[in-house]
Order: structure tokens, then sequence, then C-alpha cells
């Protein structure tokens, strides 16, 4: 496949990302991997928020301390659950992806 078109590293887990037609923004695949151990393929994953939504929240609560403080974001998932749940998805997947197959 050749060297990513990009490379990320957050929280330990590096994202390379791969655009499988380079004409075609819309065809971005990402892989993350664990100490070098591959634990997601394909799409990238969506924020829970929108940006809109991020600036939404901010303009409740101004740099002065005045207004609405925003509630806290809790997320649904841990990243232990996260990695367990992409691990049995990737073992129950039963079709090569267009990165196996490269």
């Amino acid at each position: 496949m050749g060297s990513p078109a990009r490379s990320t590293r957050k929280k330990g887990i590096d994202r390379w990302y791969y655009y499988m037609e380079p004409e075609n923004p819309n065809s971005l695949k990402v892989l993350h991997f664990d100490q070098s151990r591959l634990i997601y393929k394909g799409d990238p994953i969506k924020p829970l928020l929108t940006a809109e939504e991020m600036e939404e929240i901010k303009k409740q609560y101004n740099h002065q301390g005045q207004g609405k403080k925003p509630k806290p974001f809790k997320r649904s998932v841990s990243d232990k659950a996260l990695k367990e749940m992409i691990k049995k998805e990737m073992k129950s997947e039963k079709k090569k992806s267009r990165f196996e197959e490269l």
C-alpha cells in the first residue's frame, strides 16, 4: 500500500490514513495500531460532537466565568471497552477488506 497520506498519534494509538482512490477524497480509510498491532481498519471514526455543537457549548460559557457552565461530556464507552468491541468485530469479520487484498 505504500506510505500513508498522513499519520497521527493520539493516546498511544497510531493512525495511518490512506486514500484508496487518490482522486476521491471520500475514499479515505484508516488503520489504527496499538503497540504495533492492528486494532482497527475501516472508515474514519466520526467524533461524537460536531464542530457546530462544540461551538454552541463554548458560547454558553464565556471566558469571564459568567453564564451557564457547560455540562461535562460523558462518553458512553471506555477506551478499553471500545478496543474490545473492535477486536470482536475484526474476529467476526469473514470477508477480506480492500487492505488485505492489496
